[in-house]
């Protein structure tokens, strides 16, 4: 592979760190710009892809013990949140703070974060762009905050 300018130089570690291994591999993290968020959202919502169906009845069934044990005026941190389609849930259910909604797909993520915020106006919703991957750095405005770690299976699966 030949670097270019626009090339990103961890894409092409990963490139050709794949291409020495016997079955070679690229990071599930290289397939989620804007059209791979939206094929994987699509997938979720699929019959035979049973785990958004027992994430959303197993949430809902936990939610009071959540709520119980979550620290008041926290910050719910979802790291690879994509279309944050489980997170409803668990506003509704602990009432954060904040929300801070970790994902790689800049594009994507900032969609979704609208739509938490328009349906959660009086909630902080603050999306970082990130590979959750890697060391990150909060916001200022939530870095204080105690906070509740988000991260359904689904994402669990891309590793």
């Amino acid at each position: 592979m030949l670097a270019t300018p626009e090339t990103d130089p961890a894409f092409r570690a990963d490139v050709l760190a794949g291409l020495a291994e016997p079955v070679p591999p690229i990071p599930a993290r290289w397939l989620y710009d804007r059209r791979g968020s939206e094929l994987f959202d699509a997938i979720t919502r699929l019959p035979s892809y049973y785990p958004t169906r027992t994430e959303t009845a197993l949430l809902t069934r936990i939610m009071p013990e959540v709520d119980a044990l979550s620290a008041d005026n926290c910050a719910v941190v979802e790291l690879g949140s994509g279309s944050s389609t489980k997170t409803p849930l668990l506003l509704s259910g602990i009432e954060p703070e904040a929300y801070v909604p970790v994902d790689i797909s800049g594009d994507y993520l900032r969609e979704s974060a609208a739509e938490v915020d328009a349906r959660f106006p009086s909630l902080k919703v603050e999306p970082v762009i990130a590979d959750f991957a890697r060391p990150f750095d909060l916001r200022p405005s939530v870095a204080d905050m105690p906070k509740l770690g988000f991260f359904p299976g689904s994402t669990i699966g891309n590793f």
